[in-house]
Protein backbone atom coordinates (compact mmCIF):
# COMPACT_ATOMS: atom_id res chain seq x y z
CA UNK A 1 0.00 0.00 0.00
CA UNK A 2 2.77 2.44 0.84
CA UNK A 3 4.21 2.05 -2.66
CA UNK A 4 1.02 3.08 -4.43
CA UNK A 5 1.51 6.77 -3.80
CA UNK A 6 4.95 7.77 -4.98
CA UNK A 7 6.16 11.38 -4.85
CA UNK A 8 6.04 13.14 -8.21
CA UNK A 9 9.20 13.18 -10.25
CA UNK A 10 9.37 16.95 -10.36
CA UNK A 11 7.60 20.11 -9.20
CA UNK A 12 7.75 23.27 -11.29
CA UNK A 13 6.14 26.58 -10.39
CA UNK A 14 4.77 28.29 -13.51
CA UNK A 15 3.74 31.46 -11.77
CA UNK A 16 2.37 32.58 -8.45
CA UNK A 17 -0.94 30.72 -8.76
CA UNK A 18 -0.18 27.63 -10.82
CA UNK A 19 1.94 24.54 -10.18
CA UNK A 20 2.96 21.76 -12.52
CA UNK A 21 3.52 18.21 -11.31
CA UNK A 22 4.96 16.05 -14.04
CA UNK A 23 3.54 18.52 -16.54
CA UNK A 24 0.05 18.32 -15.05
CA UNK A 25 -1.41 21.62 -13.95
CA UNK A 26 -2.55 21.52 -10.33
CA UNK A 27 -4.02 25.02 -10.01
CA UNK A 28 -5.88 26.99 -12.58
CA UNK A 29 -7.27 29.65 -10.32
CA UNK A 30 -6.11 32.96 -8.98
CA UNK A 31 -6.98 32.17 -5.35
CA UNK A 32 -6.97 28.44 -4.59
CA UNK A 33 -7.39 28.85 -0.82
CA UNK A 34 -10.52 30.96 -1.26
CA UNK A 35 -11.85 28.54 -3.85
CA UNK A 36 -11.48 25.59 -1.46
CA UNK A 37 -13.11 27.61 1.32
CA UNK A 38 -16.07 28.44 -0.90
CA UNK A 39 -16.40 24.80 -1.93
CA UNK A 40 -16.41 23.59 1.69
CA UNK A 41 -19.05 26.17 2.59
CA UNK A 42 -21.18 25.18 -0.41
CA UNK A 43 -20.72 21.44 0.20
CA UNK A 44 -20.23 21.13 3.97
CA UNK A 45 -18.96 17.90 5.49
CA UNK A 46 -21.53 16.20 7.70
CA UNK A 47 -19.28 15.92 10.74
CA UNK A 48 -19.28 17.85 14.01
CA UNK A 49 -16.44 16.00 15.68
CA UNK A 50 -14.27 13.09 14.64
CA UNK A 51 -11.57 12.53 12.03
CA UNK A 52 -11.18 14.08 8.57
CA UNK A 53 -8.67 12.33 6.30
CA UNK A 54 -7.53 14.44 3.36
CA UNK A 55 -5.77 13.39 0.18
CA UNK A 56 -4.00 16.64 -0.49
CA UNK A 57 -1.60 18.00 -3.14
CA UNK A 58 -2.79 21.54 -2.55
CA UNK A 59 -0.04 23.32 -0.57
CA UNK A 60 -2.00 22.95 2.66
CA UNK A 61 -4.95 25.06 1.54
CA UNK A 62 -7.52 22.38 2.41
CA UNK A 63 -5.91 21.88 5.83
CA UNK A 64 -6.08 25.59 6.63
CA UNK A 65 -9.76 25.78 5.78
CA UNK A 66 -10.68 22.60 7.65
CA UNK A 67 -8.97 23.87 10.79
CA UNK A 68 -11.02 27.04 10.50
CA UNK A 69 -14.39 25.43 9.71
CA UNK A 70 -14.30 22.19 11.75
CA UNK A 71 -12.93 23.08 15.15
CA UNK A 72 -13.73 19.78 16.92
CA UNK A 73 -12.06 17.46 14.43
CA UNK A 74 -8.68 15.80 14.05
CA UNK A 75 -7.29 16.26 10.55
CA UNK A 76 -4.95 13.75 8.91
CA UNK A 77 -3.38 14.84 5.62
CA UNK A 78 -1.75 12.52 3.10
CA UNK A 79 0.78 14.54 1.09
CA UNK A 80 3.11 12.31 -0.93
CA UNK A 81 5.41 15.30 -1.43
CA UNK A 82 5.88 17.34 1.73
CA UNK A 83 7.84 19.99 -0.17
CA UNK A 84 4.64 20.83 -2.00
CA UNK A 85 2.64 20.99 1.23
CA UNK A 86 5.10 23.35 2.90
CA UNK A 87 5.62 25.44 -0.22
CA UNK A 88 3.59 28.39 1.04
CA UNK A 89 4.16 28.16 4.80
CA UNK A 90 4.34 25.75 7.70
CA UNK A 91 1.05 25.00 9.47
CA UNK A 92 1.36 24.17 13.17
CA UNK A 93 -1.75 22.93 14.96
CA UNK A 94 -2.29 20.24 17.60
CA UNK A 95 -5.25 18.87 15.60
CA UNK A 96 -3.30 18.51 12.35
CA UNK A 97 -1.07 15.60 11.32
CA UNK A 98 0.70 15.42 7.95
CA UNK A 99 2.08 12.22 6.39
CA UNK A 100 3.88 11.38 3.18
CA UNK A 101 2.92 7.67 3.21
CA UNK A 102 -0.28 5.75 3.82
CA UNK A 103 1.17 3.35 6.39
CA UNK A 104 2.07 6.14 8.81
CA UNK A 105 -1.34 7.76 8.30
CA UNK A 106 -3.17 4.48 9.02
CA UNK A 107 -1.14 4.00 12.20
CA UNK A 108 -2.05 7.48 13.42
CA UNK A 109 -5.69 6.97 12.46
CA UNK A 110 -5.71 3.83 14.61
CA UNK A 111 -4.19 5.77 17.51
CA UNK A 112 -6.80 8.55 17.48
CA UNK A 113 -9.83 6.49 16.41
CA UNK A 114 -12.10 5.65 19.36
CA UNK A 115 -14.41 3.15 17.68
CA UNK A 116 -17.24 5.67 17.78
CA UNK A 117 -15.53 8.53 15.94
CA UNK A 118 -17.09 9.79 12.75
CA UNK A 119 -14.59 9.54 9.90
CA UNK A 120 -14.75 11.43 6.62
CA UNK A 121 -12.37 11.08 3.68
CA UNK A 122 -11.84 14.12 1.46
CA UNK A 123 -10.11 13.78 -1.90
CA UNK A 124 -8.81 16.90 -3.64
CA UNK A 125 -9.57 17.19 -7.32
CA UNK A 126 -5.87 17.12 -8.11
CA UNK A 127 -5.64 13.46 -7.18
CA UNK A 128 -7.98 12.58 -10.02
CA UNK A 129 -5.45 14.09 -12.39
CA UNK A 130 -2.42 12.36 -10.89
CA UNK A 131 -3.65 8.90 -9.93
CA UNK A 132 -6.14 6.35 -11.15
CA UNK A 133 -9.38 6.48 -9.22
CA UNK A 134 -8.89 2.77 -8.36
CA UNK A 135 -5.83 3.70 -6.32
CA UNK A 136 -7.75 6.25 -4.32
CA UNK A 137 -10.63 3.84 -3.70
CA UNK A 138 -8.16 1.15 -2.64
CA UNK A 139 -6.53 3.40 -0.06
CA UNK A 140 -9.84 4.69 1.30
CA UNK A 141 -11.13 1.14 1.57
CA UNK A 142 -7.95 0.06 3.33
CA UNK A 143 -8.43 2.89 5.81
CA UNK A 144 -12.04 1.87 6.39
CA UNK A 145 -11.01 -1.74 6.99
CA UNK A 146 -8.36 -0.73 9.51
CA UNK A 147 -10.77 1.54 11.35
CA UNK A 148 -13.51 -1.07 11.26
CA UNK A 149 -11.04 -3.54 12.72
CA UNK A 150 -10.56 -1.17 15.68
CA UNK A 151 -14.35 -1.02 16.03
CA UNK A 152 -14.40 -4.84 15.96
CA UNK A 153 -11.77 -5.00 18.71
CA UNK A 154 -13.85 -2.51 20.70
CA UNK A 155 -16.92 -4.72 20.31
CA UNK A 156 -14.90 -7.76 21.35
CA UNK A 157 -13.95 -5.99 24.57
CA UNK A 158 -17.58 -5.07 25.22
CA UNK A 159 -18.73 -8.65 24.68
CA UNK A 160 -16.20 -10.23 27.02
CA UNK A 161 -18.47 -10.17 30.11
CA UNK A 162 -21.15 -12.09 28.21
CA UNK A 163 -18.56 -14.52 26.87
CA UNK A 164 -17.24 -15.17 30.38
CA UNK A 165 -20.81 -15.75 31.58
CA UNK A 166 -21.30 -18.31 28.80
CA UNK A 167 -18.00 -20.02 29.58
CA UNK A 168 -18.98 -20.43 33.25
CA UNK A 169 -22.38 -21.79 32.29
CA UNK A 170 -20.85 -24.23 29.80
CA UNK A 171 -18.21 -25.39 32.29
CA UNK A 172 -20.86 -26.40 34.78
CA UNK A 173 -22.39 -28.89 32.36
CA UNK A 174 -19.77 -30.82 30.39
CA UNK A 175 -21.04 -34.35 31.01
CA UNK A 176 -22.73 -34.62 27.62
CA UNK A 177 -19.89 -33.11 25.59
CA UNK A 178 -17.21 -34.82 23.58
CA UNK A 179 -13.58 -33.78 23.12
CA UNK A 180 -12.87 -31.71 20.01
CA UNK A 181 -9.65 -33.69 19.51
CA UNK A 182 -11.74 -36.67 18.39
CA UNK A 183 -12.71 -34.76 15.24
CA UNK A 184 -9.11 -34.41 14.05
CA UNK A 185 -8.74 -36.16 10.67
CA UNK A 186 -12.07 -37.93 11.16
CA UNK A 187 -12.92 -37.14 7.51
CA UNK A 188 -9.45 -37.67 6.05
CA UNK A 189 -9.49 -37.00 2.29
CA UNK A 190 -13.27 -36.93 2.16
CA UNK A 191 -15.19 -33.98 0.66
CA UNK A 192 -17.01 -31.52 2.90
CA UNK A 193 -19.46 -28.84 1.83
CA UNK A 194 -19.74 -25.73 4.02
CA UNK A 195 -23.12 -24.13 3.56
CA UNK A 196 -23.30 -20.41 4.40
CA UNK A 197 -26.51 -18.34 4.05
CA UNK A 198 -25.44 -15.89 1.32
CA UNK A 199 -27.93 -14.93 -1.43
CA UNK A 200 -26.30 -17.16 -4.07
CA UNK A 201 -27.23 -20.23 -2.06
CA UNK A 202 -30.61 -20.05 -3.80
CA UNK A 203 -28.87 -21.08 -7.03
CA UNK A 204 -27.50 -24.44 -5.97
CA UNK A 205 -28.93 -25.59 -2.65
CA UNK A 206 -31.34 -27.91 -4.49
CA UNK A 207 -28.35 -30.04 -5.52
CA UNK A 208 -27.68 -31.06 -1.92
CA UNK A 209 -30.91 -32.94 -1.22
CA UNK A 210 -30.13 -35.99 -3.33
CA UNK A 211 -26.52 -36.28 -2.19
CA UNK A 212 -26.87 -35.37 1.51
CA UNK A 213 -26.14 -38.93 2.61
CA UNK A 214 -23.09 -39.17 0.35
CA UNK A 215 -21.16 -36.09 1.42
CA UNK A 216 -20.66 -34.34 4.75
CA UNK A 217 -22.50 -31.02 5.04
CA UNK A 218 -21.65 -28.33 7.58
CA UNK A 219 -24.28 -25.69 8.25
CA UNK A 220 -24.07 -22.50 10.30
CA UNK A 221 -26.54 -20.46 12.36
CA UNK A 222 -28.39 -18.67 9.59
CA UNK A 223 -28.16 -21.43 6.96
CA UNK A 224 -29.75 -24.20 9.02
CA UNK A 225 -33.34 -23.12 8.40
CA UNK A 226 -32.56 -22.78 4.68
CA UNK A 227 -31.19 -26.32 4.59
CA UNK A 228 -34.17 -27.75 6.47
CA UNK A 229 -36.70 -25.95 4.29
CA UNK A 230 -35.06 -27.68 1.33
CA UNK A 231 -35.27 -31.12 2.95
CA UNK A 232 -31.60 -31.26 3.99
CA UNK A 233 -30.20 -32.27 7.38
CA UNK A 234 -26.62 -31.11 7.89
CA UNK A 235 -24.22 -33.44 9.64
CA UNK A 236 -22.66 -30.61 11.62
CA UNK A 237 -23.86 -27.22 12.84
CA UNK A 238 -21.32 -24.59 13.85
CA UNK A 239 -22.34 -21.70 16.08
CA UNK A 240 -20.16 -19.00 17.64
CA UNK A 241 -22.67 -16.41 18.81
CA UNK A 242 -22.83 -15.27 22.42
CA UNK A 243 -26.58 -14.68 22.33
CA UNK A 244 -29.42 -17.17 22.24
CA UNK A 245 -30.06 -18.54 18.74
CA UNK A 246 -31.94 -21.67 19.78
CA UNK A 247 -34.99 -20.44 17.86
CA UNK A 248 -32.98 -20.92 14.65
CA UNK A 249 -33.04 -24.69 15.06
CA UNK A 250 -35.40 -27.65 15.46
CA UNK A 251 -36.25 -28.98 18.91
CA UNK A 252 -34.82 -32.36 17.95
CA UNK A 253 -31.29 -32.17 16.55
CA UNK A 254 -30.45 -35.83 17.22
CA UNK A 255 -29.06 -36.39 13.70
CA UNK A 256 -26.66 -33.44 13.89
CA UNK A 257 -23.60 -32.60 15.99
CA UNK A 258 -22.91 -29.14 17.39
CA UNK A 259 -19.47 -27.53 17.37
CA UNK A 260 -19.10 -24.28 19.29
CA UNK A 261 -16.53 -22.38 21.38
CA UNK A 262 -16.85 -22.34 25.15
CA UNK A 263 -17.95 -18.69 24.95
CA UNK A 264 -20.99 -19.44 22.76
CA UNK A 265 -24.45 -19.30 24.30
CA UNK A 266 -25.23 -22.59 26.12
CA UNK A 267 -28.92 -22.48 25.18
CA UNK A 268 -28.18 -24.47 22.02
CA UNK A 269 -27.13 -27.40 24.15
CA UNK A 270 -30.74 -27.92 25.25
CA UNK A 271 -31.71 -28.97 21.71
CA UNK A 272 -30.71 -32.63 21.95
CA UNK A 273 -27.82 -32.62 19.48
CA UNK A 274 -26.27 -36.02 18.78
CA UNK A 275 -23.00 -34.77 20.24
CA UNK A 276 -21.63 -31.38 21.31
CA UNK A 277 -17.98 -30.42 20.88
CA UNK A 278 -16.61 -27.39 22.72
CA UNK A 279 -13.28 -25.74 21.98
CA UNK A 280 -11.23 -22.65 22.80
CA UNK A 281 -10.49 -20.59 19.66
CA UNK A 282 -6.88 -19.99 18.77
CA UNK A 283 -5.68 -16.57 20.00
CA UNK A 284 -8.86 -15.98 22.02
CA UNK A 285 -8.52 -14.24 25.37
CA UNK A 286 -9.14 -17.55 27.16
CA UNK A 287 -7.17 -19.97 24.93
CA UNK A 288 -4.15 -20.18 27.26
CA UNK A 289 -6.45 -20.60 30.26
CA UNK A 290 -8.26 -23.50 28.55
CA UNK A 291 -5.01 -25.22 27.66
CA UNK A 292 -3.74 -24.93 31.22
CA UNK A 293 -6.85 -25.52 33.32
CA UNK A 294 -8.93 -27.76 31.03
CA UNK A 295 -6.03 -29.48 29.25
CA UNK A 296 -7.41 -28.51 25.83
CA UNK A 297 -4.96 -29.77 23.22
CA UNK A 298 -6.69 -28.84 19.96
CA UNK A 299 -7.46 -25.27 18.98
CA UNK A 300 -8.09 -23.45 15.70
CA UNK A 301 -8.98 -20.02 14.36
CA UNK A 302 -12.53 -18.72 14.15
CA UNK A 303 -11.65 -15.72 11.97
CA UNK A 304 -14.30 -13.71 13.86
CA UNK A 305 -17.10 -15.38 11.90
CA UNK A 306 -19.05 -18.62 11.97
CA UNK A 307 -18.20 -19.39 8.31
CA UNK A 308 -14.47 -18.98 8.99
CA UNK A 309 -14.88 -21.28 12.01
CA UNK A 310 -16.60 -23.92 9.86
CA UNK A 311 -13.76 -23.72 7.34
CA UNK A 312 -11.11 -24.16 10.05
CA UNK A 313 -13.06 -27.12 11.41
CA UNK A 314 -13.13 -28.77 7.97
CA UNK A 315 -9.34 -28.40 7.78
CA UNK A 316 -8.97 -29.96 11.24
CA UNK A 317 -11.21 -32.84 10.18
CA UNK A 318 -8.86 -33.58 7.28
CA UNK A 319 -11.41 -32.90 4.54
CA UNK A 320 -10.31 -32.75 0.92
CA UNK A 321 -11.72 -31.03 -1.04
CA UNK A 322 -13.36 -28.30 1.03
CA UNK A 323 -16.25 -26.77 -0.90
CA UNK A 324 -17.90 -23.43 -0.04
CA UNK A 325 -21.44 -22.52 -1.09
CA UNK A 326 -23.48 -19.49 -0.05
CA UNK A 327 -20.25 -17.67 0.83
CA UNK A 328 -21.09 -14.49 -1.09
CA UNK A 329 -19.41 -11.98 1.24
CA UNK A 330 -21.34 -9.42 -0.79
CA UNK A 331 -24.85 -8.09 -1.42
CA UNK A 332 -25.62 -10.38 -4.35
CA UNK A 333 -28.91 -9.47 -6.01
CA UNK A 334 -29.24 -6.68 -3.40
CA UNK A 335 -29.79 -9.23 -0.64
CA UNK A 336 -27.90 -10.23 2.50
CA UNK A 337 -29.27 -13.75 2.97
CA UNK A 338 -30.72 -16.51 0.83
CA UNK A 339 -34.42 -17.32 0.89
CA UNK A 340 -35.66 -19.02 4.05
CA UNK A 341 -33.07 -17.69 6.50
CA UNK A 342 -34.16 -17.09 10.09
CA UNK A 343 -32.32 -13.77 10.07
CA UNK A 344 -35.10 -11.79 8.45
CA UNK A 345 -34.05 -8.61 6.69
CA UNK A 346 -37.22 -6.80 5.73
CA UNK A 347 -35.36 -4.15 3.76
CA UNK A 348 -31.92 -3.45 2.35
CA UNK A 349 -31.36 -0.03 0.80
CA UNK A 350 -28.04 0.71 -0.89
CA UNK A 351 -27.20 4.36 -1.56
CA UNK A 352 -24.36 4.33 -4.08
CA UNK A 353 -24.05 8.12 -4.09
CA UNK A 354 -23.51 8.33 -0.33
CA UNK A 355 -21.61 5.05 -0.20
CA UNK A 356 -23.80 3.55 2.52
CA UNK A 357 -26.40 0.85 3.00
CA UNK A 358 -29.29 0.66 5.45
CA UNK A 359 -30.67 -2.63 6.67
CA UNK A 360 -33.70 -3.41 8.81
CA UNK A 361 -33.11 -6.65 10.69
CA UNK A 362 -35.76 -8.46 12.67
CA UNK A 363 -34.60 -7.41 16.13
CA UNK A 364 -37.13 -9.63 17.90
CA UNK A 365 -34.55 -12.40 18.15
CA UNK A 366 -32.17 -10.20 20.19
CA UNK A 367 -32.42 -8.47 23.54
CA UNK A 368 -31.48 -4.76 23.59
CA UNK A 369 -28.24 -5.67 25.38
CA UNK A 370 -27.40 -8.26 22.73
CA UNK A 371 -28.08 -5.82 19.92
CA UNK A 372 -25.74 -3.27 21.48
CA UNK A 373 -23.11 -5.92 22.14
CA UNK A 374 -23.29 -7.34 18.62
CA UNK A 375 -22.87 -3.92 17.08
CA UNK A 376 -25.66 -4.36 14.53
CA UNK A 377 -25.90 -0.80 13.28
CA UNK A 378 -28.61 -0.12 10.76
CA UNK A 379 -26.47 2.12 8.52
CA UNK A 380 -22.93 1.28 7.45
CA UNK A 381 -20.46 2.06 4.67
CA UNK A 382 -20.38 -0.02 1.50
CA UNK A 383 -17.21 -1.49 0.00
CA UNK A 384 -16.36 -2.52 -3.53
CA UNK A 385 -14.52 -5.81 -3.97
CA UNK A 386 -13.56 -8.08 -6.87
CA UNK A 387 -16.52 -10.22 -7.82
CA UNK A 388 -16.90 -13.84 -8.78
CA UNK A 389 -16.99 -13.11 -12.52
CA UNK A 390 -14.19 -10.53 -12.45
CA UNK A 391 -16.71 -7.75 -11.90
CA UNK A 392 -16.97 -5.32 -9.00
CA UNK A 393 -19.52 -6.21 -6.33
CA UNK A 394 -20.85 -4.36 -3.29
CA UNK A 395 -19.85 -5.62 0.13
CA UNK A 396 -19.56 -4.39 3.71
CA UNK A 397 -16.69 -3.94 6.14
CA UNK A 398 -16.97 -7.17 8.15
CA UNK A 399 -17.36 -9.20 4.95
CA UNK A 400 -14.13 -7.65 3.65
CA UNK A 401 -12.36 -8.69 6.85
CA UNK A 402 -13.69 -12.25 6.50
CA UNK A 403 -12.64 -12.26 2.85
CA UNK A 404 -9.08 -11.28 3.77
CA UNK A 405 -9.07 -14.09 6.36
CA UNK A 406 -10.09 -16.67 3.73
CA UNK A 407 -7.45 -15.38 1.31
CA UNK A 408 -4.71 -15.51 3.95
CA UNK A 409 -5.83 -18.97 5.09
CA UNK A 410 -5.70 -20.26 1.51
CA UNK A 411 -2.20 -18.83 1.12
CA UNK A 412 -1.03 -20.49 4.34
CA UNK A 413 -2.61 -23.83 3.45
CA UNK A 414 -0.99 -23.81 0.03
CA UNK A 415 2.37 -23.89 1.79
CA UNK A 416 1.53 -26.31 4.59
CA UNK A 417 -1.00 -28.57 2.80
CA UNK A 418 -0.37 -28.23 -0.97
CA UNK A 419 -2.47 -31.32 -1.66
CA UNK A 420 -5.62 -29.68 -0.24
CA UNK A 421 -8.16 -28.53 -2.83
CA UNK A 422 -10.13 -25.41 -1.89
CA UNK A 423 -13.21 -24.82 -4.01
CA UNK A 424 -15.60 -21.88 -3.97
CA UNK A 425 -18.85 -23.04 -5.54
CA UNK A 426 -20.71 -19.92 -4.48
CA UNK A 427 -22.18 -18.84 -7.78
CA UNK A 428 -21.97 -15.11 -7.13
CA UNK A 429 -20.47 -12.63 -4.69
CA UNK A 430 -16.79 -12.25 -3.90
CA UNK A 431 -13.84 -13.75 -5.70
CA UNK A 432 -11.74 -15.55 -3.06
CA UNK A 433 -8.12 -15.66 -4.11
CA UNK A 434 -6.54 -19.07 -3.56
CA UNK A 435 -9.79 -20.95 -4.22
CA UNK A 436 -10.83 -22.70 -7.41
CA UNK A 437 -14.12 -21.13 -8.54
CA UNK A 438 -16.26 -23.88 -10.06
CA UNK A 439 -20.06 -24.38 -10.09
CA UNK A 440 -21.30 -26.95 -7.59
CA UNK A 441 -22.92 -29.13 -10.28
CA UNK A 442 -19.54 -29.55 -11.99
CA UNK A 443 -17.75 -30.32 -8.72
CA UNK A 444 -20.28 -32.97 -7.68
CA UNK A 445 -19.57 -34.83 -10.92
CA UNK A 446 -15.88 -35.03 -10.03
CA UNK A 447 -15.76 -35.74 -6.29
CA UNK A 448 -16.02 -39.23 -4.86
CA UNK A 449 -19.59 -39.45 -3.60
CA UNK A 450 -20.36 -42.52 -1.51
CA UNK A 451 -22.58 -43.24 1.47
CA UNK A 452 -21.02 -41.57 4.50
CA UNK A 453 -20.76 -43.34 7.84
CA UNK A 454 -20.07 -40.09 9.63
CA UNK A 455 -23.16 -40.18 11.86
CA UNK A 456 -22.40 -43.74 12.99
CA UNK A 457 -18.77 -42.84 13.63
CA UNK A 458 -19.75 -39.84 15.73
CA UNK A 459 -22.20 -41.91 17.73
CA UNK A 460 -19.38 -44.20 18.88
CA UNK A 461 -17.14 -41.37 20.13
CA UNK A 462 -16.74 -41.24 23.92
CA UNK A 463 -17.68 -38.32 26.09
CA UNK A 464 -14.93 -35.92 27.09
CA UNK A 465 -14.94 -36.71 30.82
CA UNK A 466 -13.96 -33.10 31.53
CA UNK A 467 -16.56 -32.31 34.14
CA UNK A 468 -14.29 -33.18 37.07
CA UNK A 469 -11.55 -30.89 35.77
CA UNK A 470 -14.07 -28.13 35.00
CA UNK A 471 -15.61 -28.42 38.46
CA UNK A 472 -12.19 -28.09 40.08
CA UNK A 473 -11.59 -24.96 38.00
CA UNK A 474 -14.94 -23.43 38.96
CA UNK A 475 -14.16 -24.02 42.63
CA UNK A 476 -10.72 -22.48 42.15
CA UNK A 477 -12.20 -19.34 40.60
CA UNK A 478 -14.85 -19.21 43.31
CA UNK A 479 -12.20 -19.33 46.01
CA UNK A 480 -10.12 -16.62 44.35
CA UNK A 481 -13.12 -14.32 44.06
CA UNK A 482 -14.39 -15.04 47.53
CA UNK A 483 -11.08 -14.53 49.30
CA UNK A 484 -9.68 -11.83 46.98
CA UNK A 485 -6.29 -13.31 47.74
CA UNK A 486 -4.88 -13.22 44.24
CA UNK A 487 -3.95 -10.77 41.53
CA UNK A 488 -7.30 -10.92 39.75
CA UNK A 489 -5.98 -9.41 36.53
CA UNK A 490 -3.77 -12.45 36.07
CA UNK A 491 -6.93 -14.48 35.55
CA UNK A 492 -8.11 -14.05 31.94
CA UNK A 493 -11.74 -14.96 32.70
CA UNK A 494 -12.00 -12.57 35.63
CA UNK A 495 -10.25 -9.78 33.74
CA UNK A 496 -12.66 -10.28 30.83
CA UNK A 497 -15.63 -9.99 33.15
CA UNK A 498 -14.29 -6.76 34.62
CA UNK A 499 -14.16 -4.88 31.30
CA UNK A 500 -14.66 -1.15 31.98
CA UNK A 501 -16.37 -1.81 35.30
CA UNK A 502 -15.52 -1.02 38.89
CA UNK A 503 -14.24 -3.98 40.82
CA UNK A 504 -16.79 -4.78 43.53
CA UNK A 505 -20.05 -5.07 41.62
CA UNK A 506 -18.90 -7.26 38.69
CA UNK A 507 -16.79 -9.41 41.01
CA UNK A 508 -19.81 -10.10 43.16
CA UNK A 509 -21.86 -10.84 40.04
CA UNK A 510 -19.28 -13.34 38.79
CA UNK A 511 -19.02 -14.93 42.23
CA UNK A 512 -22.80 -15.37 42.40
CA UNK A 513 -22.87 -16.75 38.85
CA UNK A 514 -20.30 -19.44 39.66
CA UNK A 515 -22.08 -20.32 42.89
CA UNK A 516 -25.44 -20.57 41.10
CA UNK A 517 -24.06 -22.81 38.36
CA UNK A 518 -22.30 -25.10 40.82
CA UNK A 519 -25.49 -25.38 42.86
CA UNK A 520 -27.77 -25.97 39.86
CA UNK A 521 -25.64 -28.87 38.68
CA UNK A 522 -25.04 -30.32 42.17
CA UNK A 523 -21.35 -29.48 42.05
CA UNK A 524 -21.16 -27.27 45.13
CA UNK A 525 -19.35 -28.90 48.03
Amino acid sequence: MDNIFKPPLCIVTKDKYDILINNISIYQTTNPQQEIYNDLKTHPIDIHEGIIIVFGYDCGNTAKNLLKLYTNTIILILEPNLNLFYKNNIIVNSRLYIFDNIIALVKKAQDVYTGKSNVHCLVSLHWDKLYKIDYIETVIQDLQIHLNNIHTVSNIQKRKPQWVTNIIRNLSNLNSTSDIKYLKNICKNKPIIICSPGPSLDKNIHLLKEIQNDIIIIGVNASYSILRSNGIKPHIVVSVESFDLSSFFDNDMSDTILVMPYCANPSLRTLNFKKTFLFAPHSSFYATWAQKQLKETLTFSTGNSVACTAFSLAVVMGANPIILIGQDLAFSDNKIYASGSNVVVSSLNIDLEKGIYTKDINKNIYTPEELESAGTEETQDIFYIKGHNNTRVISRSDYVLFLSWFVQSAKNLKQTMPELHLINSTEGGAYIEGFNHTPLASILQKVNLQPTEFRDTIKQLPCANKQKRATIELHRLYKILNEKSYNLKKESLIEGFLYKNKMEKPLKGLLNLIKKELKNHYLLT
